[in-house]
Order: C-alpha cells, then sequence, then structure tokens
C-alpha cells in the first residue's frame, strides 16, 4: 500500500513519466489531499473537467486520526 500526497496525484494527473509506474494502482490518501488537488485543479481547468478528472482516479481514503496525525 502507497500513500499518494496531493502533489503525487497532481503529478500523475499530468502525466509526469516518474509517475507512471503508479499508474493503475490504488491511490490510497485523505479527503484533505483530495480537496487540495480538486482547488489546485480549478486554477488551471474548469469545474466539468476537474470533476471528470478526479472521478476517474482510483481512490481510496484513509481517515485522519488524532493518533496518525502525531
Amino acid at each position: 500500500m502507497m500513500f499518494f500526497d496531493s502533489y503525487a496525484i497532481i503529478k500523475m494527473i499530468n502525466g509526469n513519466e516518474k509517475f507512471e509506474k503508479y499508474c493503475g494502482d490504488i491511490m490510497y490518501t485523505n479527503k484533505l489531499n483530495l480537496a487540495e488537488v480538486y482547488y489546485n485543479l480549478l486554477k488551471v481547468v474548469d469545474e466539468r473537467t476537474a470533476d471528470y478528472l478526479v472521478g476517474n482516479l482510483d481512490m481510496d481514503f484513509i481517515e485522519i486520526t488524532e493518533e496518525g496525525a502525531i
């Protein structure tokens, strides 16, 4: 299992070749990272495109807990 932060998710969406090896893997992340990705996408594409890009990612969310944050 590999955790994807917003930086990695954005690089994958942009087709960065260094992240190609992770394409097809489930991206484990949290909802805060997804919100950051979506916010950054809206700076460069319209809402419909951002929805499409995010909607086509294979993600599973990890809950942020107090124990995990410390």
